[in-house]
């Protein structure tokens, strides 16, 4: 499973099993970005916002790994208060999706 994948079937569970109140958007990040206004490198796939909490996770394919940009936003969200990992591979983001209380439990 590629990296874009992961992304699309982790959205695809936050669209039918995202808790009440869940709000969730990806930032797009690519090349072109850059130039634009608020651009910050490395940052996370998936973002999250439930219950006054922030939450963002940095989805990589299995064997990936971070970039040291995508560590440090990561590193920053969890410093400024809010909850931030990497996942590798789809079963480890919708566990940690689970266990962050955003996602119903699969049947």
């Amino acid at each position: 499973m590629t990296e874009g994948e992961v992304q699309k079937a982790v959205f695809e569970d936050l669209k039918a099993r995202a808790m009440p109140g869940v709000v969730f958007w990806h930032v797009p990040n690519d090349k072109s970005s850059r130039r634009k206004a608020g651009f910050r490198a490395g940052v996370s796939d998936v973002h999250a916002l439930h219950r006054s909490k922030f939450y963002v996770v940095e989805l990589k394919k299995t064997g990936g790994r971070a970039t040291e940009d995508q560590l440090e936003f990561i590193a920053d969200v969890n410093h400024a208060g809010g909850f931030g990992c990497v996942a590798e591979g789809l079963p480890e983001a919708l566990g940690i999706l689970e266990t962050w209380g955003l996602l119903r439990r699969a049947a």
